[in-house]
């Protein structure tokens, strides 16, 4: 049984992550609704990669006084930076990249959240803070996309530290807070985080070449520039402070990421193919830009030599 908890409504229940939520809370014995009105506790789920920050106003606005809410945040609220703790705790400061408009939107609405159960002593309210989520049946956003098939493989950079959350332990977070009536911030990631030789190792990714950014999109990916710092500087994760309540992450991030489907096809190259074909794809890029600059050479002689002629 999900405790004294009776009637739960889950927005966004119609999302991979939802239906798993809602089969949980389910077989706990609770009723699921899709009128928040009529609900004891609400749940919002949002991963996938869109923000409803009016929405979470008229949400909080509809709740009584004496409500429970469980916001699906992000970890990407403590922003990607250089100077980041390895791992970040939830005491950490909210600092999202400026210009990221989904981890902005995430900051606000928690921002929301938070001011809504200070003005209400008797609210509880658990916001979930997870880390790339992967391991669903849904291909899953660009930016998901992203981070899970350029960040392993890295940017010509450096591969900071990596960390996947299988969607079944979001799913088990989440029921979790409702069972339990968790209150507060919390952080869900797997135990750990791959560094940048596990991240290697596990993908095969082909050979990082000192390729300049604007040549990358001939590479393969076009990586906005909003997104960037999340795949140059760390923002993974510690999960104590949710394991303290009960909850045990039952995937690690290796397995996350292979539930996720997140081996690319270099993975089943050879070392040497790769090499050859990342050396090839960086020869072609040189090669490319050679021959553009020889056709403009020639245009530009047969340019003056037109224009001497039509003088005499």
């Amino acid at each position: 049984m999900v405790g004294p908890v009776q009637s739960i409504s889950v927005i966004g229940s119609e999302t991979a992550i939802g239906r798993a939520v809602v089969r949980r809370l389910e077989d706990a014995g609770a009723h699921v609704t899709t009128r928040p009105g009529d609900a004891t506790t609400v749940v919002k789920v949002e991963t996938d990669g869109r923000v409803d920050v009016e929405g979470m106003r008229r949400l909080l606005g509809s709740v009584g006084s004496n409500g429970r809410v469980v916001y699906t945040s992000s970890a990407m609220v403590y922003g990607a930076w250089p100077n980041n703790p390895v791992p970040l705790t939830e005491d950490a400061p909210l600092r999202p990249n400026p210009g990221f408009a989904y981890a902005t939107s995430k900051a606000e609405s928690e921002r929301l959240a938070l001011e809504w159960r200070d003005a209400n002593v008797s609210a509880r309210l658990a916001v979930l803070r997870p880390t790339t989520v992967l391991g669903s049946d849904e291909p899953g956003d660009r930016m998901t996309r992203l981070l899970r098939d350029v960040l392993p493989a890295g940017v010509a950079e450096p591969i900071p530290p990596v960390q996947y959350l299988h969607d079944d332990d979001l799913a088990d977070a989440i029921a979790l807070a409702c069972e339990a009536e968790l209150d507060g911030v919390f952080n869900v990631a797997p135990d750990g985080w791959m560094s940048e030789d596990e991240a290697k190792a596990l993908t095969a990714g082909p050979v990082r070449l000192p390729v300049p950014r604007r040549a990358r999109p001939w590479l393969g990916h076009d990586v906005p520039d909003d997104v960037l710092p999340y795949l140059l500087h760390p923002w993974v994760i510690a999960n104590d402070r949710l394991r303290a309540e009960g909850w045990t992450p039952r995937y690690s991030s290796e397995e996350a990421f292979v539930a996720g489907a997140g081996v690319p096809r270099w993975q089943s190259l050879s070392l040497g193919r790769r090499q050859a074909i990342g050396i090839g794809a960086a020869a072609g890029v040189v090669a490319g830009a050679a021959t553009a600059a020889v056709a403009v050479y020639r245009r530009r002689r047969r340019q003056r030599a037109t224009g001497w002629r039509g003088a005499r």
